[in-house]
């Protein structure tokens, strides 16, 4: 059976709970009408400001990119000095982008592809101190053997020649050659057969297998006289 509920005249005139918080919050706002609308105004030069702030570090990072595809792109066409010139107009203007490591990369390509072994070295060692991705460090550990090389500084080029092998990339087998001849020219003959060695166990398919081979056995020859 269902239950009767009964409704009194003094009810019907009381009035509805919505209705009551309306005329409360209504009441409210006509009390701080000034600080509400000073909130609203700042929420919106907030909200606005954010979104320009984004509108402009997006512009900024297509121009990087643009930039730099640009200069790359003169590089590989072998167009060393307008690379160079426009790798390091980026380097100036972008001084704080994170493209700068990448910059610093092909730019020491352009300068070892040159003869400045000495500005190569510099700025390849910032990028591959800077370079996050495996393979672009090792890209960037290679050159930077390269320029060490050619200033004779045999040791270091070695070493990070080696760096570079341990790396995961496309010239891990590059590197190990150049760890193993720096290794051979600054008188580190056991260095230069771990090189070598490691070389034929990963790489004994290339052809520069023979060549590794006779090194090989040369400095097991010297190693066991010394």
């Amino acid at each position: 059976m269902a239950t009767k509920v009964r409704i009194r005249r003094k009810d019907l005139r009381r009035p509805d709970e919505f209705v009551s918080t309306t005329l409360r919050i209504v009441r409210y706002a006509q009390r701080h009408r000034r600080v509400l609308l000073v909130s609203a105004v700042a929420g919106c030069v907030l909200l606005g400001g954010l979104a320009w702030t984004t509108h402009v570090r997006r512009v900024q990072r297509e121009r990087e990119n643009a930039v730099l595809a640009r200069a790359v792109s003169l590089h590989e066409a072998k167009k060393y000095g307008e690379a160079r010139s426009a790798l390091e107009g980026f380097r100036s203007e972008f001084g704080d982008s994170r493209l700068r490591a990448l910059a610093a990369l092909y730019l020491g390509r352009v300068l070892l592809e040159t003869g400045d072994a000495a500005g190569a070295r510099s700025v390849l060692e910032e990028a591959a101190s800077g370079l996050e991705e495996a393979y672009l460090r090792q890209g960037a550990l290679v050159a930077l053997g390269y320029a060490e090389e050619a200033l004779g500084d045999h040791a270091s080029a070695a070493q990070h020649f080696f760096e570079a092998s341990e790396l995961p990339g496309g010239e891990a087998a590059v590197a190990l050659l150049g760890a193993g001849r720096n290794f051979e020219l600054a008188g580190r003959k056991e260095r230069a057969l771990e090189a070598y060695r490691e070389f034929l166990a990963r790489y004994g398919n290339l052809p520069e297998r023979k060549f590794v081979e006779e090194r090989v056995a040369w400095l097991e020859g010297a190693v066991g006289a010394s």
